[in-house]
């Protein structure tokens, strides 16, 4: 009973973070890795599940909002989904502690990708343009690595596609819906994968599921409230730490 409080509790917290766009995926997945004995193919599909529910109330309420643009949903969510089912054979061959430094590195990366333009001034900042064929590719090239990191963790997306499109410099609420949106599309796909080898654990997916659901509103406020500059700051920051005890 005391393990399921504190996944509960800590779902909360990290559907929060993921309300206004935080890299909050990987609480659940560390919760589940240090408080249970499941092997990386059972966390990746009750992830998954659990963050289908979650994913699907957040898109919404970025819908509601007006916060989604269906060109750029339109280009990044097939590669996606594709990615999924790449990513869900590499899982299979992979042990608990390759999967947890995967998960690691993935999260220092953005973390200091966010962080480059607080250490390092530059002008050449690239704006996501979808009238080029360049930004067209861009955004395929994101869906599919997105997609295939997804199906190795479990994650949806959101972790890597708001912090990727605010380096874009896409619109901040516009990243958070696409983040769950796309988020969305690949856990259903991934779920749905890893439900058919029998391996989600469907005790702990309405406790993470619905708290994690639940809590995004109060991040979804949140997300109108703070500004571009500090969003990319909090978001690099905490991806550093989280991925850096990982790690360790």
């Amino acid at each position: 009973m005391e393990i399921i409080l504190i996944i509960i509790f800590i779902s909360f917290v990290a559907g929060i973070i993921a309300g206004f766009g935080g890299s909050s995926a990987f609480i659940p997945i560390v919760g589940l890795i240090i408080l249970t004995n499941l092997n990386p193919a059972q966390i990746s599909g009750t992830i998954a599940t659990s963050f289908f529910i979650a994913t699907l109330f957040g898109t919404y309420l970025y819908w509601k909002s007006g916060n989604h643009n269906i060109k750029i949903l339109s280009i990044i969510i097939p590669p996606g989904i594709l990615g999924t089912q790449i990513g869900v054979q590499i899982n299979s061959y992979i042990n608990d502690e390759i999967f947890t430094i995967i998960t690691g590195i993935i999260a220092i990366v953005l973390g200091l990708l966010l962080l480059k333009p607080y250490v390092i001034k530059s002008k050449n900042n690239y704006n996501l343009n979808l009238k080029l064929i360049k930004g067209k590719i861009i955004l395929i090239s994101i869906g599919l690595f997105v997609g295939i990191i997804a199906g190795i963790t479990g994650i949806g997306g959101i972790p890597i596609i708001v912090p990727t499109l605010l380096l874009l410099q896409v619109n901040p609420l516009t990243s958070i819906a696409s983040g769950f949106a796309v988020a969305t599309a690949n856990t259903f796909v991934t779920s749905i994968t890893y439900i058919s080898q029998n391996v989600v654990q469907f005790e702990y997916v309405l406790y993470i599921g619905l708290s994690f659901g639940l809590a995004q509103t109060i991040g979804w406020k949140i997300s109108h409230k703070i500004s571009f500059d500090r969003l990319k700051l909090i978001l690099g920051i905490f991806n550093i730490l989280l991925g850096g005890y990982l790690i360790i």
